[in-house]
């Protein structure tokens, strides 16, 4: 069989997110980490972190995403390509700055020539956000390159969020598209 079971793989990835919201789509870019312990050739442990900037969003808000989760995959190894599924669990963080200029604007007078920096944000700034638990089921293609690594063709997961929804900052449900490099240890 091509190629020998890895013990471990790290993957690095960029990242699309979709999701519907209660204001309006998102769309979400960014990067994201995958650790994988590799118990059989088909079973493996998975440590998942992705997050994203927001974009699309209304005049005077700025956003991110976070996810966090770990879960089982079951692979297909018997070749080059090599499809996979996973379940994960773990938490959502979303956060949405919302500034107003005419606030910002009147702390600069206040202070001519000086750079506001972090301690004046708040000042200017509202945060929204909500973190909760989420869980992730989802697959993907891997096409292995060599015996240290594999090109992530495509993965597609689709996850849901039990976020608070007490301001603007709730985006439960969501798509991720990724594509990246794994590097695989312990097959050399």
């Amino acid at each position: 069989s091509y190629p020998a079971l890895p013990r471990s793989e790290f993957t690095t990835s960029n990242q699309n997110y979709r999701s519907p919201g209660p204001r309006a789509a998102l769309h979400c870019v960014g990067g994201g980490a995958t650790a994988q312990w590799n118990v059989t050739d088909s079973r493996s442990w998975v440590v998942d972190v992705g997050g994203c900037k927001m974009l699309d969003q209304k005049e005077n808000f700025s956003g991110d995403m976070l996810m966090y989760m770990v879960g089982p995959r079951f692979a297909e190894r018997s070749g080059r390509w090599q499809p996979f599924a996973q379940i994960l669990a773990g938490g959502k963080r979303v956060t949405l700055d919302e500034v107003f200029p005419d606030k910002k604007a009147a702390l600069e007078a206040q202070h001519p020539g000086r750079s506001l920096g972090y301690e004046f944000h708040s000042k200017w700034t509202r945060v929204h956000q909500a973190n909760g638990f989420a869980l992730s089921l989802g697959g993907g293609l891997d096409y292995a390159l060599t015996r240290s690594a594999t090109w992530r063709v495509a993965s597609v997961d689709l996850s849901y969020a039990w976020l608070p929804q007490p301001e603007i900052a709730s985006y439960p449900t969501t798509a991720r598209f990724t594509m990246g490099l794994t590097l695989r240890f312990g097959n050399w």
